[in-house]
């Protein structure tokens, strides 16, 4: 008797943890973009550096200080310059009037217009894609309240023209803001480029102001890894 009842309950035990994998193997990802915390997952191995877990990259980049750095940007057309495949377009989604998500990968831009259908119409209608070239960001004169570059200025050549030609695009009021790599040792998780490839911020300050911006304020302490510039024209 005692033996059937074990053989009873060995076979319950089984037969539970089967219908348990069954059920992991079959459950579906949600990969619906959040307009709070974006950054999925595309196979594609062109944007394998941009599909970082979420968590992992708000560890060191810390978007919401950076957002709030903007201040009060209800109101605000931001344009996104080097977008990528949008983690931090779809965090200002929620945030500002418009943003305007700008990159010159076409295959970035493709991702972005694809995770924008999944978005509710509200959403949808307040964000523009924009393939550019090298040369030229696809901006409208005097379109933007707000240009945000991250990670993304050390690639801008030649850079004091480029930012120069930048302030066309910004309103009477607009601002600039600019999210790097400090010339610091970082973890591996980071993904910083050599220190040979990084700008340093003493540098882009007088970049800024050679290119003719005002009240060039840089921000070297809320991030850790990062630091922020903000000027205006």
């Amino acid at each position: 008797m005692i033996i059937r009842s074990f053989q009873f309950w060995l076979i319950l035990l089984c037969f539970t943890a089967i219908c348990c994998n069954t059920e992991k193997s079959t459950r579906t990802v949600d990969t619906e973009p959040s307009t709070e915390s974006q950054d999925s997952k595309p196979q594609d191995k062109n944007v394998e550096s941009e599909s970082k877990s979420d968590d992992e990259r708000m560890t060191w980049q810390k978007p919401s200080e950076v957002i709030n750095a903007m201040g009060d940007i209800s109101d605000k057309v931001v344009v996104d310059l080097g977008a990528g495949i949008g983690y931090f377009a779809f965090k200002l989604l929620t945030k500002c009037e418009k943003v305007i998500a700008v990159d010159i990968a076409k295959d970035k831009i493709e991702i972005l217009n694809g995770f924008k259908t999944t978005l509710n119409p509200d959403l949808q209608a307040k964000l523009d894609t924009r393939l550019a070239t090298v040369n030229d960001p696809n901006l409208k004169k005097g379109e933007a309240d707000i240009i945000l570059i991250v990670n993304t200025i050390a690639f801008l050549q030649p850079r004091v023209s480029y930012l120069e030609n930048l302030k066309k695009f910004l309103k009477p009021s607009g601002q600039i803001f600019i999210v790097d790599y400090k010339s610091k040792r970082v973890p591996d998780y980071v993904p910083a480029p050599d220190f040979e490839e990084r700008l340093y911020i003493h540098i882009l300050e007088d970049q800024l102001e050679a290119a003719g911006y005002q009240n060039i304020v840089a921000d070297d302490t809320t991030l850790e890894y990062q630091y922020i510039i903000s000027a205006s024209i």
